[in-house]
């Protein structure tokens, strides 16, 4: 009974923060659309940042938020993503893994690749400098000639 009470609980505290973190995001996309059409020039034409090739002007022409159908393919984007992930998250348990565990092995193979980098680093910077050094001294060998 506790057990299936927490669980429940844990499921409420999730929705609850997808349900608030979406609400932030359509604020937040609110704002960018209304800061986007106010800096959009006068004769209709979207910004260059904005512009797709009269895409805009053909969905507004048929009645369309041209700006709320981008922010909408973003979020079906994203969407997919997270879908993606939680897939990939199942079938890592359902393996006996954990999430953890992968994030955790990802950030060990970071470092060490970081690790890595750094000590070759030097030897690299060496190289590119003795590479340099030949390249100018085979330029004025061939001036000289």
């Amino acid at each position: 009974e506790e057990e299936r009470r927490r669980r429940e609980e844990a499921e409420r505290r999730d929705l609850d923060y997808r349900l608030w973190r979406a609400a932030v995001r359509e604020e937040r996309c609110q704002r960018q659309r209304v800061k986007e059409r106010a800096t959009a020039p006068q004769d209709g034409a979207a910004p260059p940042e904005v512009a797709d090739d009269g895409l805009q002007r053909l969905v507004e022409l048929h009645g369309r938020d041209y700006f709320f159908e981008r922010d909408q393919q973003r979020f079906d984007a994203l969407e997919r993503s997270i879908k993606a992930a939680q897939q990939r998250a199942a079938l890592l348990q359902g393996r006996g893994g954990s999430t953890q565990s992968a994030l955790e092995a990802a950030r060990r193979r970071a470092d060490q690749q970081r690790r890595l980098r750094d000590q070759e680093a030097p030897q690299r910077a060496e190289q590119d400098l003795w590479e340099a050094m030949l390249a100018k001294n085979r330029s004025a060998k061939r001036q000289d000639l």
